[in-house]
């Protein structure tokens, strides 16, 4: 049975074979570089404030001894890390499109945006899974919550299942343009 996609510019057209043959979202009806650089803004800003935080964050004590920090002060430093990575990445996705006024090309490096898309969006979501968990021992179970030597089951729940995960459906091909991630 065939799928169809409609198009806000175009109407109905058919299933997409690889996803380059799908027409860029607004290229046809002026909204593009309205849609692209609005992104590319609020991009910015996300960066920029994850930056702040890091900087803030290290300005007097550095890296070494992060570990001695308190876990909320671990926490937002992580999440920022996260933020920082996967916004670096996205606005050179949007800017990539805005500037080509195309599909981002060649195919590998769309599949290595949406291969690292994918792992930073569920390591902040994991992220702040694990906040919220951590929060709801403390305060209402009154337990205290160890992480291990240098916070390593924080890291392994984070990037360790994002990762697997994201390898497996590299192997099977569902990253790209084919419109599935």
């Amino acid at each position: 049975m065939d799928r169809v996609n409609e198009s806000v510019t175009s109407g109905i057209i058919p299933e997409a074979k690889s996803g380059y043959d799908l027409e860029l979202f607004g290229i046809n009806d002026g909204s593009f570089v309205l849609l692209h650089s609005l992104a590319i803004t609020c991009l910015g800003l996300s960066i920029l404030s994850a930056l702040c935080v890091i900087v803030a964050s290290t300005m007097d004590r550095g890296l070494k001894g992060i570990f001695s920090w308190t876990k909320s002060e671990r926490f937002v430093f992580y999440l920022a890390c996260t933020e920082t990575i996967l916004g670096i990445t996205h606005l050179l996705d949007h800017s990539q499109i805005l500037i080509t006024r195309d599909h981002v090309r060649p195919a590998v490096l769309c599949q290595a945006y949406g291969f690292v898309l994918y792992i930073f969006v569920f390591a902040e979501l994991f992220t702040v899974n694990i906040i919220a968990v951590t929060i709801f021992f403390i305060i209402y179970l009154r337990k205290k919550v160890e992480y291990g030597s240098r916070d390593w089951k924080v890291f392994l729940w984070i990037f360790g299942l994002p990762f697997t995960s994201a390898v497996v459906l590299a192997s099977m091909g569902q990253f790209g343009t084919n419109t599935t991630l």
